[in-house]
């Protein structure tokens, strides 16, 4: 099987990134998934729980830094 990364951009919209990974574990969970969450401060801790309660069952290498998005 060749190795796939998927790319998720996000901004401000936690309800949207927690159904497209729950799809990805669901679908896809073999592949890799990276985030780039460029969301505001009253959601960037919100969504990084999110990406965090899916790392036990799809790799997403996610390091929370707001200064980057």
């Amino acid at each position: 099987m060749k190795e796939i990364t998927i790319f998720l951009s996000t901004r401000n919209r936690p309800v949207l990134i927690k159904k497209t990974l729950e799809n990805i574990q669901k679908i896809c969970p073999q592949h890799k998934v990276l985030v780039g969450n460029a969301s505001s401060d009253k959601y960037f801790e919100k969504i990084s729980k999110i990406i965090n309660s899916y790392k036990n069952t799809i790799e997403i290498p996610y390091n929370p830094d707001p200064g980057l998005s």
